[in-house]
């Protein structure tokens, strides 16, 4: 029961992901900002982040190859111009088997656009050109990555009222995990946004 409602929770807020306790190994947080567990390392490019190291843009990691179980990054890659590299760098300090999970804004979600940093733009099928278990990578003579998992999160944006806000977002959150593909045309509608989470394996 406790096992279910850890997954039930995980499908209704998915960014606790990205805090817990849990997670095993040496983890990196790509981009950690102001939010880090204190039991990960934090790399970012502002100096007056919570990052245990500042590094700069195209750049290599100041990490030795294959040294971490897990990289997490929580929206920062819509923020990437030349994702192939930061792709190849997280792939290079990676162990094997290791996973990369991060969270990027749906291109269709209502403040994709809003933030004027954004220089990436992501669908449920983006990451498929980086992975060599998909057949849809003839773009890339590289593939980084497996393809293991994604996880589409509607939610509503508007009325900000939240008797209103709390219940359709819940339904919206089980509807996009139960059938992402029909969920990501809702977001053409203006008034959901949507967030995607995807996890992929060296």
């Amino acid at each position: 029961m406790q096992n279910f409602l850890i997954s039930f929770k995980r499908i209704i807020k998915p960014d606790l992901f990205y805090f817990e306790d849990y997670l095993q190994g040496k983890i990196l947080n790509y981009g950690c900002g102001f939010r880090k567990n204190k039991k990960h390392i934090g790399v970012d490019i502002n100096n007056k982040s919570m990052a245990d190291f500042i590094i700069k843009k195209d750049r290599p990691l100041p990490f030795k190859s294959n040294e971490f179980d897990i990289v997490i990054s929580r929206f920062v890659f819509e923020h990437i111009e030349d994702l192939d590299s930061v792709l190849n760098e997280i792939s290079r300090v990676l162990k094997k088997d290791g996973r990369l999970v991060f969270c990027v804004p749906h291109v269709w979600s209502v403040d994709a656009f809003d933030d004027p940093t954004h220089k990436s733009f992501y669908t449920l099928r983006t990451m498929n050109f980086y992975c060599s278990s998909n057949n849809t990578n003839v773009l890339y003579k590289k593939n980084y990555f497996k393809y293991v998992k994604c996880h589409l999160r509607v939610t509503l944006s508007w009325p900000n009222i939240s008797i209103i806000r709390i219940p359709i977002s819940l339904i919206l959150s089980i509807l996009s995990f139960l059938a992402p593909k029909f969920s990501e045309y809702l977001l053409k509608l203006p008034f959901l946004t949507g967030v995607i989470y995807f996890e992929l394996s060296k």
